[in-house]
């Protein structure tokens, strides 16, 4: 196991076999967590591909994501998305607007945002954003040159407190 820490994300890289062989897989989990409950697929942010030794040389061009970490992540969003006091705050005097989510590690020079660093967006009606109006962007990366994903703090407890309830469900 090794721990990485860029940008207000720590992620933890960890060996494990499969009937793939041996592979390094990247997660927000610690190492006390994971060697009580295993590694749920919804902790497993994705896998290093031909990694030159353990826990050395994790690049982006490196990194295949876990779809099912992906399709868990959107869920939780969507689920609790209308919550957020950044979207409340910038829903309000909108109407049949979008309001986009975006990826904390943004570096935002100049208002401008890369559309790997869009998260999502929701439908605003009535300066309020709209329940169930939550959509992935497809083009947003767990991982780039400016770090991995940077959730909301409000997001960021969900996503926590969701992993640590399917501990040991693997």
């Amino acid at each position: 196991m090794a721990e990485r820490s860029e940008r207000g994300r720590s992620v933890f890289v960890y060996r494990v076999g499969s009937g793939a062989g041996v592979q390094d897989v990247i997660s927000v989990m610690e190492h006390e967590w994971v060697s009580k409950n295993g590694l749920p697929t919804e902790a497993i942010l994705g896998m290093i591909r031909r990694p030159r030794g353990f826990g050395d040389d994790v690049s982006p061009d490196k990194f295949e994501e876990n779809p099912g970490f992906v399709r868990f992540l959107h869920e939780l969003i969507s689920e609790h998305v209308i919550e957020l006091g950044q979207v409340a705050r910038g829903a309000i005097g909108q109407d049949g607007a979008r309001i986009y989510l975006v990826d904390g590690r943004t570096t935002r020079q100049g208002g401008e945002v890369a559309l790997q660093d869009v998260i999502g967006m929701v439908a605003v009606d009535d300066g309020r954003p709209v329940a169930g109006s939550y959509q992935p962007n497809p083009a947003h990366r767990l991982y780039t040159a400016d770090g991995f994903f940077v959730l909301p703090p409000e997001l960021e407890s969900v996503l926590r407190r969701e992993i640590l309830a399917r501990g040991g469900q693997s």
